[in-house]
């Protein structure tokens, strides 16, 4: 089964759209709310104008976010708000094919692979890679500033009190067994390697 969202968590799920490309791209993050804290649309729309601000512009011509849903638990299926408009990413340089991504890796202060999460942002800039698939290091510093931007602006934020990442829990026996406790993430870092992913290119 997917990722179990405990109460008082919460999944955002940002959609982001290509122009000519009728399929959104999703890219995710968990968060702790404070305590007492519900999902409302002023929430998601905080959300919506954080991203707009900092990963968006990683994003090259003719990306979009198109809408916010923060769902919260349990598993995702307790009150949700969401964010429906249009910010445009201000970067004016080309994309590479849409099935290329940013990686921005979730780190937490502890081991294992059940502990490291992953973001992809579709769409950099062409100029941004170099023949290998890396991006330069200069550049990998300026999408760490708008990574730390993001992160930062979640820990923040009203109502949220930390990222996390949220754990699967497979069923034994077709019987549900309890969520394991997310993790916080302490940091996100951008990877110098470009990821793919090769069905979003396939008919």
């Amino acid at each position: 089964m997917g990722v179990r969202v405990p109460a008082g968590h919460a999944e955002a799920v940002f959609h982001l759209r290509l122009s000519g490309d009728a399929e959104d791209m999703l890219t995710t993050i968990g968060v702790r709310m404070d305590a007492g804290q519900a999902v409302t649309l002023g929430l998601a729309t905080a959300m919506a104008d954080l991203y707009g601000a900092s990963l968006l512009g990683v994003s090259g011509a003719g990306y979009s976010l198109v809408e916010v849903e923060l769902k919260e638990g349990p598993d995702g299926n307790g009150p949700q708000g969401t964010w429906a408009g249009l910010k445009t990413s201000a970067n004016a340089s080309q994309p590479v094919p849409s099935n290329t991504a940013v990686l921005l890796s979730k780190i937490t202060g502890f081991g294992g692979r059940r502990n490291r999460g992953r973001m992809y942002i579709p769409g950099p800039a062409e100029i941004l890679s170099d023949g290998r698939g890396q991006l330069s290091d200069a550049d990998v510093t300026a999408m760490q500033s708008e990574a730390t931007g993001f992160y930062n602006g979640l820990v923040a934020m009203g109502g949220v009190d930390v990222p996390v990442i949220f754990h699967s829990t497979p069923d034994k026996l077709g019987v549900p067994q309890p969520a394991i406790a997310p993790t916080p993430i302490t940091a996100i870092a951008v990877e110098k390697l470009l990821a793919t992913q090769r069905r979003r290119m396939r008919p």
